[in-house]
């Protein structure tokens, strides 16, 4: 049985949204605390802004989510919430972002509000007697940036294909993952931070217990996530707080052995939460409630989750998994790099040093017959692959848990295409069905190859949402991985499948991480 850390908030704050009447030509929901009503587009159903938590400001700062408020009347769900707190990057004239590759389509564009947790919901027929599979995208962003509302996570494209979709807001930066030994004190489960993690269980359990009025099946839930989302994939993978509240789950660019470094644990969190603190010239918690929201984001201090003993009781490894779910998991060919693709020689070899000590002429010997700019890419992949390998090791391989693991290798066209590659995201929209996002003035000129690359992966997807494995006719077959086989999928043009990699790889690297090295994506 999945334990809910929600409670109930009575009378803690005041409905913002509009309340009103229903339109009879408008879909209407009834959740647990009220109606709300969306709008119909192209035959999706689209309900945007819905609470599922009480805003978190005041004296509910960093404390778990609390259940939003009943209300009556008929609540209007047709525009996005504000995100949550939050420093975005520059963008220049004419919605263009100053540093690509990650153009208008890939970035959040909500206000930002302490006041933010919320999501969005998108199915092909509001009714509950649908039963539909569900998938909850949870968004990326080093859980310090992003939200349920950027433009590639919308929802329309995969709901067409017989699903309902859901986005989510989750607390950012400090105000989702500060620790503290005052707030671990009051917590009365003896931990702190992970309030970020909180909110996406709080939301599952919304899902849990609303989603058949939209035509959901809370039986048939996929956790799903790109980077920092697929973090939280790992996480709630490995949480006892989320045990029963999905039955599969997607990890794209996070699943490894310390993909993103070390997880702290909770002492080295609250030593950080205390230097924090003392940084607005105040000491206790209560004090630092009183800060304004805006100050604090502007402190552009870097939290993350950590290992707090309760939400997250171990680091999130292949072995620590309270939930045995199936697992469909991969990167893409130009996650980040290994070695300088520039330099001289003598540069260059100084940088693998730097990295790999006395591992370093091995490392040399195994990629000896390429150019620094294919060792950048070839080394790299295969660091995340053996990450993703090695960290596969101590997971069980039953039915109920199998693992599907790929490598997309297209490049999107856009911005330096030649100089990105198939960059970090770049894969979602073609597996969420969201190239149409990206606006016209963006640079991005789609071909008939980038529309067919996008049927076949997001039809492995949407396999996997719906029966927990990819595979299903028409497509290329895509083996579960295990230790005696180690099949990889390579999802481009020509889709197939391949050996992970050459053993002597996989053995260097995990020589690197048994001596310390961390196997990490930047």
């Amino acid at each position: 049985m999945h334990r809910s850390i929600v409670l109930t908030a009575v009378g803690l704050y005041t409905l913002g949204a509009s309340v009103g009447h229903a339109s009879p030509s408008a879909p209407t929901v009834r959740t647990s605390v009220g109606l709300v009503e969306g709008e119909r587009d192209t035959g999706v159903d689209k309900f945007w802004g819905i609470p599922f938590a009480a805003p978190p400001v005041g004296d509910l700062r960093w404390k778990p989510p609390l259940s939003p408020m009943p209300w009556s009347g008929v609540r209007s769900a047709k525009t996005f919430s504000a995100s949550c707190m939050q420093i975005r990057p520059p963008e220049s004239p004419g919605s263009t972002p100053a540093v690509t590759p990650w153009t208008y389509e890939y970035l959040d564009h909500q206000p930002v509000s302490e006041d933010c947790l919320y999501l969005n919901v998108w199915s092909p027929k509001a009714t509950a007697k649908s039963r539909l599979p569900v998938v909850v995208w949870i968004h990326g962003g080093a859980f310090m940036v992003g939200s349920g509302a950027v433009p590639i996570y919308e929802g329309d494209g995969l709901a067409r294909k017989g699903m309902v979709v859901v986005t989510i807001n989750y607390r950012l930066g400090a105000f989702g993952f500060l620790a503290h030994p005052e707030l671990t004190k009051e917590s009365g489960h003896g931990a702190s931070g992970n309030y970020g993690l909180m909110d996406q269980i709080a939301a599952l359990n919304w899902v849990l217990k609303n989603i058949a009025a939209f035509g959901g099946d809370p039986r048939r839930v996929t956790i799903a996530g790109q980077s920092a989302g697929a973090a939280s994939v790992g996480d709630l993978i490995a949480s006892p707080p989320a045990v029963g509240l999905f039955r599969s789950a997607i990890a794209e660019s996070g699943t490894g052995v310390n993909l993103f470094g070390r997880l702290a644990t909770l002492d080295q969190g609250e030593a950080a939460g205390v230097t924090f603190t003392k940084t607005f010239g105040v000491d206790s918690i209560a004090d630092l409630r009183k800060i304004p929201a805006a100050q604090i984001v502007a402190q552009r201090s870097r939290f993350g989750h950590i290992v707090d003993g309760w939400i997250l009781p171990a680091a999130p490894v292949g072995g620590n998994a309270a939930s045995q779910v199936p697992l469909l998991t991969g990167f893409v060919a130009n996650e980040g790099g290994m070695a300088p693709p520039s330099g001289t020689p003598e540069e260059q070899r100084a940088a693998v040093a730097a990295r790999f000590a006395s591992l370093s002429d091995d490392f040399l010997s195994l990629y000896k017959d390429l150019t620094p700019a294919q060792i950048n890419q070839q080394a790299s992949q295969d660091r995340d692959l053996a990450s993703l390998a090695i960290w596969s090791k101590e997971r069980p391989e039953k039915p109920s848990a199998r693992l599907y693991v790929y490598l997309f290798e297209h490049v999107e066209p856009g911005p330096d295409s030649a100089r990105f590659g198939a960059f970090h995201t770049s894969e979602v929209p073609y597996v969420l069905r969201t190239l149409d996002k990206s606006p016209p003035s963006g640079g991005r000129q789609f071909t008939v190859v980038d529309r067919e690359v996008s049927d076949v992966a997001s039809a492995y997807w949407v396999n996997f949402i719906k029966t927990g494995n990819p595979n299903g006719a028409g497509l290329p077959n895509w083996p579960a991985f295990t230790q005696e086989t180690k099949q990889v999928l390579h999802l481009d043009e020509a889709p197939g499948t391949k050996l992970v990699m050459a053993p002597q790889k996989l053995a260097f690297f995990q020589d690197f991480l048994n001596r310390g090295g961390v196997l990490g994506l930047f």
